[in-house]
């Protein structure tokens, strides 16, 4: 809860509130273009007794993409350090004046309102209310407050120096175009059967796929935020939520042989991701893999690109499976 003097300090510690850094003004168009490659040379050896011996995988796939995006209005410092610095004001607020306090002014103010602009009853309620002794005590609670408030103020960043450019869903349902491809091999080596004998078994998934305006399964959208004050950028890559559903063709020979095998293909299908499902081990969520970071020359027109490499895993943390992600990308604003 932030009393009304608690706000009038974060506006009189905070004078550029309102003037905006030099961004771009809300609803400029700009585009997100990325080249994906993602390739994996992975093998997964199992202790002795188990089910298989081992797992093989061999992975190329790739992609093309343009997203659309748009600037929103600019706004303050969204981090969670000034998050936490204006939730310090509140908490001023909250030691100082109570919730039954702020209901007590509320209705005083109740009452002033119901005089309809009155000035002669206005002054009369007002003039109560000056006399009244709880009144007189929230009052200097609030005074008392105040330069605890203006002190903890003077750590909120207000300036709306901050601008985020950001795909339009659902005014735009169709930001994202491109075209992906998907060679995914899979090797079991040693499968047990249950006569005691052993078999290899290959699945290779391989497949493309166009995303358009009439794509069901994916709407591909991107977010740029810029730091008018620092004059930096961070971009999230979306690049985890792309992939390909393909039913695999898998052949089984028994281990150690040559012979062509019976081939069969799979009544399922399976979702298989561009650039592997899983971040690489020790790292929590994707985030991390996919944020880039740097130094933006013109806030205004932001013109940035770059080469991003990266690790993710193919099959989790199970049977590590790392694969080797290159994402070349380019923002350009004021793009159609």
């Amino acid at each position: 809860m932030v009393t009304r003097l608690l706000a009038v300090a974060v506006a009189t510690v905070s004078p550029l509130v309102g003037i905006a850094a030099e961004l771009a003004p809300g609803g400029t168009s700009g585009i997100l273009t990325m080249k994906i490659r993602a390739e994996s040379s992975a093998r997964h050896v199992f202790p002795p007794g188990s089910g298989l011996q081992a797992i093989e995988w061999q992975v190329k796939n790739s992609g093309q993409f343009s997203i659309r995006v748009k600037a929103v209005d600019p706004m303050v410092n969204p981090s969670a350090a000034n998050q936490q610095a204006a939730a310090a004001v509140s908490q001023v607020g909250d030691r100082a004046v109570t919730e039954q306090d702020e209901e007590y002014l509320n209705k005083w103010q109740d009452k002033e309102d119901a005089c309809n602009g009155n000035e002669a009853c206005e002054s009369k309620v007002i003039a109560q209310k000056m006399a009244d002794p709880r009144f007189q005590s929230i009052m200097q609670k609030m005074q008392s407050a105040a330069p605890a408030a203006m002190s903890a103020a003077r750590a909120v960043d207000t300036t709306p120096s901050y601008q985020i450019w950001t795909s339009d869903l659902p005014n735009d349902p169709a930001p994202g175009s491109g075209e992906m491809q998907v060679d995914m091999t899979e090797k079991r080596l040693g499968v047990a059967d249950d006569a005691g004998g052993r078999f290899d078994v290959t699945c290779r998934w391989t497949g493309k796929m166009a995303i358009g305006p009439n794509t069901v399964d994916f709407k591909l959208a991107g977010t740029v935020l810029i730091d008018g004050k620092a004059s930096r950028y961070e971009l999230r890559l979306p690049a985890d939520g792309l992939g390909i559903r393909l039913t695999p063709t898998c052949t089984s020979v028994k281990s150690g042989t040559r012979g062509p095998g019976k081939t069969a293909t799979s009544t399922t299908t399976d979702f298989i991701s561009l650039i592997g499902a899983h971040p690489p081990r020790g790292v929590k969520g994707m985030d991390p893999v996919l944020t880039v970071k740097g130094p933006v020359g013109s806030p205004r027109r932001p013109q940035i690109g770059g080469k991003h490499t990266t690790t993710t895993d193919l099959a989790g943390e199970q049977w590590p499976a790392p694969m080797k992600v290159t994402i070349e990308w380019q923002f350009s604003a004021g793009g159609r």
